[in-house]
This record gives C-alpha cells, structure tokens and sequence, in this order.
C-alpha cells in the first residue's frame, strides 16, 4: 500500500482499503476458511499518500485457524505495458484491414495463411476464409512469374516491386505490383513467405493507352504517321535485300474541308472513318495501311508493280466515287486524289518516297482531281528545285518586308476563366494584304533549314514583346513555339540568351512539338536542359500526335502538356477523345505537370474539360 508498517498492523481492512475492497478480501477470506483452497485475484485501488491509482496480482492462501496469508505483487508497470501493446496491436490490426494494399502471409508452397480485407476485394473473394482455401500459384496467369518470384525470394530474401498478372475469382485479370519477404526461424529454416500487393491495373491500362496513341491514329485506330514511317523502313530493308519491288500509294480526300465546314467536325470523324473502313477493305493483308493526318492516308503495298499499283488506286478510287456517306439523311458523296511512288525506281528511302508519293499525288489534284498520278524522276528533280529557290526567296521577302506578323492567343485557366499567359501565332500577309494563318507554310518547311530563319525572327519579336511589356509595367507571360531545326541552332540559343538579360526568364514558355521531340529525342532532351538553365518554361505541343513511351516523358523536363488538337475537336462525342483526354491529364498531373487543351471548339467541351 506503499505506507509505514505501523500505519497497518493491528487495523482492519476497512480501515486500510476501499469498503468494496475490503467487502471482496472479507469474502475471500471466508470463502477460504471453509474451503481451505488457495485463490488467486487481481485488484486495483489507491495507494501512497498520493492516493495514485495500483493495479496488483495477488495470491491468498489459507493458514492454521482462521488465518489467512496474502502476497501481493504490483503490476502498475506490467499493466500499462500490456495496454500499449494492446493498442498497438489495435492499430497495426486497424492499419491491417484499412490498408488499400493487400497483405498476405503464405506457406512456401503457396498455401494462403493470412489475408487482409483489400486483399479479399481485390482478388473478388467474399470472405478471408473463402480465399484462404485456395492455392495462391493458382492465380497466376503465368506460371514463369510465380516460379521467377519465388527463385528470387530464395536467392534475395526479398522481392521489390515485381509485376505479376493474377486472375481473380471470376476470371478477370489483375494487374499487381509485389513486395514480399521470406520469414526465417532461428535456425533459418523458411517459415513463411509475406508482403504487399497494390493494383496497378488502372496504371498498366494507362500505359496501354499512351502505347496505343502512340502506335494508332485515336480515330481511325490505322498506323499513324510516325508508326508507318518505322514500318516503311522495314519493309525497304527487306526489299532492298532480297531485291523486291514495291509501292506507296498516297491518298488525300478531295474538297474535304469544304464538306467538314458545311457538316461539322463529327460528321467529318465519321466520314474519315468511313474512309478508313472502306480502304481496310481495299488493301491486301500484307499491306501496310496508316492515316497520316487530317484526310490523308497511305498504302504500302509490297510485291507490286506499276501495273499492279495502278489497278489498286483504280480499285480504290472508284470504291470512293460510287460509296455515298449518309448523314442526316443526305447523301454525302466523296472523291480522292492518289499520288503513286515505286520502289525502287523513285525512292530507296522512306523520305524520298513519301515526298515522291505526296508530289504526285498533288499532280493528281492539278490534273482534276478524282485520279491517280505518278512522278517522274525528272519531274520531281525540276519541281524540287523550283520549290526551294520560291520558298528561299519568299522568306526573304517576307522577313524583308515585315509580311510576317505575330498574333497573340490567349490561354485561360478553367479555373478562374481568366487568361493564365498569351502563346504567340505566326501569320502571313498575302499579296493582297490578307493576313492569314502560317501554318501551311510552315508544315512545308518543317525539314528544310529555311524554317531556322522563321524561328529565328519569332524569337527575336517575342523577346522585344516582352521587353515592351515589363516597361509598360505589365508582366504578361508569352509561348512561342519552335520547329525541330531549332535544338541544335546556335545562333537561336544566343538570340534568346542575349535577349533575356534584364529579363525575367520564367515569363517565356517554349513550346516543342511531340512528334519532332521523339523523332530527334536525344537532341530535344538537351535543347529543353538548356532552356531550363536559362530558367525559361517548356511545354510539349501537339502531345497525343506522336507519343513513344512513358520513359520519354519522365526524361523530358516540360511544365506544360499540350493536348493535340485533333483529340479535343468534337470532345462530347467521342468517348474515346474522352478516355485518352482523362488518361493523359491524370498521367500529367501525377507527374507534376500542368494541362493545356488545343482547339476547344465549342462550349460542351470547355464544360467537359472543367470536369476532367
């Protein structure tokens, strides 16, 4: 009781402890009188001047007469540890079966010990029981995983992050990511096996996606440009080697535009899928079949002569004429125009058959339309050269004669709907004095060195832009964007180095397209660390047009992510648009990455895009 000894001998119990206390000791003592047993009790009450709370252990044990012997042990301490513990157990067993991950303990020969709740819910079970009587081997779709797991866990004690495919309990498949331990004894004999499970299905679907949009027109579900471009190479290295002949049929829709303005954007997709279905049926099984962009298609077609590939665009030109596409109730009628190439007669590589192809095909429309063409090697070599001196002597006169122009478009922020910074738009004055879009200009130029001029002269204006701005007090944020030819442009990099000083860097976004940024990767990863060294913004343009591999972004250091125009037009109705859309702004926003969405076309969009 943690007093004097004389506070004690000679009273009674009353006197010393608790009335209800006292009351169950006089009940024992009785209780052992007559039964002469030992009993055993636990007990707390006050002790110490303090009055403190003590648990205490106690053993009673009947002695000669009526005399009664009690030891007494204080198990405060031993309580409260035993509390702790509890609680501790209370929580790893509420962290146990709150946890998102599965845990697991096994058997080595798979036999399932343990499973928490997740784990239940994510392999379909109804019960923890339910899925202990099964084989945990058993849910492996791929029986090289489970034997590759285990001889690592053998050999390493542990496994980090493997990726397995299981199957669940109504067959459907499951993507997890595993960590998991072998539990030794003490003589290090395996116990058991344990770990984690996380679900990564909804990831791996993700990248599936991105692998899709890079490889697929989202659209059409064809090759798409740079896909088919890989494609060709190949089949020009088989029949280079094997001495084959070949041909490149290019297809382009006449008067498209015309009948995507009068219908709107959905009818021109379903047209464009119309079009699509009909040439699948069109070409043979080994051919090779791609949207290049816009209303532009191509056909490989290996083992093929002139003859051969003339009687193909007939076949696929008449399919056109004579199939009408209904919308609305109208009739929609469609012809195309189709440039012919041959290998090995007018191009032994993918570049100078495509261009062949794409000459011939726009002498096709200047013959008429609704036909196919060929180049010739002495065609192409005058219209080559003719092309080059126009277009050197244009953008000279251009730059010359200030008939080029820069136009600013503001970027709203969804949020607030006020304009978060101002990308800057090449125009081009025509003779006349129209201005018009550059873009057409530009896509003609994007290989050649000419397009370093243009950029080169945007650079100049924009950081002129910015230095009028921060001397109106007005510290707007501007993009620009810049081709390919650029990253390796010395020249450029000391324009924009000279033209940032008393600049606040951070105020310009520099734009880089996609696909000019898997093409030359290697090139535009070092071109955005120098940007960024000079504490400038990056965005990638045009994203969804070209996409390799997730490895590419998580390299690329961009602030911005630019969703591709042709996956935003007509958003509301194309579910697909609207599941690549939520896949890459999630992806973006898991890397830290800010979204921003080209060609919002109408008000459901800008709707839709708020809520994604």
């Amino acid at each position: 009781l943690y007093l004097p000894a004389e506070d004690l001998i000679g009273r009674k119990l009353h006197d010393v402890f608790p009335a209800e206390q006292a009351d169950v000791f006089l009940g024992h003592i009785r209780s052992m009188v007559e039964t002469r047993q030992p009993m055993e009790t636990e007990y707390t009450i006050p002790v110490g001047p303090e009055r403190r709370p003590a648990a205490f252990a106690a053993v009673l044990r009947p002695m000669a007469g009526d005399r009664v012997l009690l030891v007494a042990r204080d198990i405060t301490d031993k309580r409260a540890a035993e509390e702790a513990i509890r609680k501790s157990e209370e929580k790893y067993r509420s962290l146990y079966e709150n946890m998102l991950e599965g845990v697991y303990q096994t058997t080595s020969d798979g036999r399932i010990l343990s499973a928490n709740p997740a784990l239940v819910r994510m392999m379909g079970y109804d019960s923890e029981e339910e899925l202990k009587a099964t084989l945990s081997p058993d849910a492996y779709v791929n029986p090289k995983e489970r034997a590759e797991w285990i001889e690592r866990l053998e050999r390493e004690g542990e496994v980090r992050n493997f990726e397995a495919s299981l199957r669940r309990k109504d067959g459907t498949l499951l993507a997890v990511q595993e960590n998991a331990r072998v539990a030794r004894g003490q003589e290090g004999q395996v116990l058991y096996y344990e770990g984690t499970l996380t679900d990564v299905t909804e990831r791996k679907n993700l990248e599936e996606q991105l692998r899709l949009l890079a490889n697929r027109d989202p659209l059409t579900n064809l090759f798409n440009r740079r896909r088919f471009h890989e494609q060709l190479e190949m089949q020009l290295r088989q029949a280079s080697r094997y001495d084959l002949r070949a041909a490149l049929l290019w297809l382009d829709l006449d008067h498209f535009k015309e009948v995507n303005d009068a219908y709107g954007h959905k009818a021109g997709d379903e047209m464009l899928l119309h079009i699509a279905r009909l040439l699948q049926d069109q070409v043979r099984q080994a051919d090779l079949l791609a949207r290049l962009g816009g209303d532009e298609f191509a056909v490989f077609m290996p083992h093929t002569d002139l003859r051969m590939a003339e009687a193909a665009a007939a076949r696929i030109l008449s399919e056109i004429r004579s199939r009408a596409f209904e919308h609305e109730g109208r009739n929609i009628r469609l012809t195309a125009s189709i440039g012919i190439a041959l290998y090995p007669e007018q191009g032994v590589t993918v570049d100078k058959l495509l261009t062949h192809a794409d000459l011939a095909m726009y002498r096709a429309k200047d013959e008429g339309r609704d036909r196919f063409s060929r180049e010739t090697a002495s065609d192409e070599h005058h219209r080559m050269r003719a092309a080059r001196a126009a277009w050197t002597r244009l953008i000279g006169e251009g730059i010359d004669q200030g008939r080029f122009l820069l136009y600013s478009q503001p970027v709203i922020e969804l949020g607030s709907r006020a304009a978060a910074h101002h990308e800057l738009l090449l125009r081009w004055t025509e003779e006349g004095g129209t201005v018009v879009s550059a873009e057409s200009l530009l896509s003609t130029l994007q290989n050649s060195d000419l397009i370093r001029d243009i950029d080169r002269w945007v650079a100049r204006r924009a950081l002129e832009v910015l230095a009028r701005l921060r001397d109106a007090g007005r510290e707007t944020v501007i993009s620009l964007n810049v081709s390919a030819k650029t990253f390796d442009d010395p020249q450029w990099a000391d324009i924009l180095s000279r033209g940032l000083i008393n600049l606040d860097p951070s105020r310009l976004i520099i734009e880089v397209s996609e696909p000019s940024t898997v093409s030359q990767f290697p090139q535009a990863r070092h071109f955005l660390a120098f940007l960024k060294s000079r504490g400038c913004r990056c965005a990638l343009d045009d994203f969804g047009s070209g996409l390799t591999s997730l490895q590419h972004l998580k390299l690329l250091d961009v602030d911005f992510l630019k969703i591709d125009t042709s996956l935003i037009l007509g958003l509301p109705d194309r579910q697909d648009s609207r599941q690549l859309v939520r896949a890459m702004v999630q992806l973006a926003h898991g890397l830290e990455i800010r979204v921003v969405a080209e060609g919002v076309d109408r008000e459901e969009s800008l709707d839709l895009l708020t809520e994604l």
